[in-house]
This record gives C-alpha cells, structure tokens and sequence, in this order.
C-alpha cells in the first residue's frame, strides 16, 4: 500500500494502490487494486501518511487523524475484528506530529512529545500489560506509559515498537523472540511489554 496527495477545495486526494483485503486503502472496499485508485479526503492539508500490511493513516495540519483498514486483529473472541473501508476520524485531545505503523498497531507521537499507542497489544507492542490479551481501539488511544522524557521520534515493528527521547536515549517494547528489541536476555521472554531502554546505543 502506498499514496500520495494533492490539494482539491478543501479535500485532499490520496493516491492508493496495492492490498486492499482489509480496508486499508480506503476505497469502500476490500479489492486489491494494481494502478493508483484516487481517494478523496476532508481536509485542507495532510501533514503525513503512515501505512503498514493492514491499515492506514493519515495526519493533517490542523491536527485531525484519520485512519482505515484492520483496527484490532489477534485480539480475543469477545473482541471481534473490525474494518474501516474508509478513512475516518479518530478523536484525540492532541496534536499529532507523526505516526509509526506496525503490522496492527501504530504508534501516535504527539507535538509535545507524548507517544499513544492504539491496535493489538497481544504482544506488548502498545506498552501495556497483555495478561489479559488486551486489544486496544483506536477509538480509545492510550498513552504509552515509561517514557522518562520528551519522545522525538518513534517507530513500529512487525510487533514491536521503539521511541527516542530528545537526550538520544532509545526504549524498545513489545515482541522479543527473536532479539529484535536489542534487550539483554530478551531473547528468552515472549515480549516486554513495558519501554525498556537500549544500552547499548552510545551517548
């Protein structure tokens, strides 16, 4: 999936192509599509557009965040999967600056350095517990508790996440298998579902 856009009377065109078999290009539909599909968005200027395996997201100058596509996967019977198939709305008190998506969670960094996370927590990657298998909606965007200051800048993994203060300090959470968290002995845990720093990164 991928897009740009362009300014039309207070809309902005986003030019989407690719994978659409969970909504997330926001064409009403779950086709797929192989040329760019135009789709139309109120809004007067798009600040940014992030977009993983599953869904979509966009942020706007004035502050507003939309979103399409998968908006909780692995999460637990009682709570069923749900689709997007067109850009909508997410409320927020913040303004965003960026965001990072992972394969079904993303990652929402605020202007004044706050991190939000939203989508499946089934491996910390949202930076809450997962005793529960607890899968978050985006229409409940929770902070990412842990961060000892200001964040400049986040990313998403598959299933995991990571941020950087403004002193360059780096915490990594979420799904540690593999070692992809670079975390001493997190190779042995399922995941770390708190922000943990990185040491070895120089200062």
């Amino acid at each position: 999936t991928s897009g740009s856009f362009a300014d039309a009377e207070n809309r902005m065109d986003l030019y989407v192509w690719g994978s659409g078999g969970d909504g997330q290009l926001g064409t009403g539909s779950f086709d797929d599509e192989a040329e760019c599909v135009r789709v139309s968005v109120a809004c007067s200027s798009v600040d940014g557009v992030a977009v993983d395996g599953s869904h979509m997201w966009v942020w706007t100058g004035d502050g507003r965040v939309l979103s399409c596509g998968a908006i909780v996967l692995d999460a637990p019977s009682e709570c069923p999967r749900r689709n997007e198939l067109v850009p909508h709305a997410i409320p927020r008190g913040f303004f965003v600056q960026s965001i990072s998506c992972g394969w079904n969670h993303a990652l929402l960094l605020s202007r004044c350095g706050r991190v939000l996370a939203c989508g499946s927590n089934a491996f910390g990657q949202c930076g809450r517990s997962v005793s529960s298998a607890e899968a978050i909606s985006p229409r409940a965007v929770v902070p990412v508790d842990g961060l000892p200051d200001a964040i400049v800048s986040v990313a998403c993994g598959f299933r995991h996440s990571c941020a950087v203060t403004r002193n360059g300090h780096l915490f990594a959470w979420g799904a540690s298998k593999h070692g992809q968290l670079g975390v001493a002995h997190s190779v042995s845990r399922r995941h770390i579902d708190v922000p943990t720093a990185v040491d070895c990164v120089p200062g």
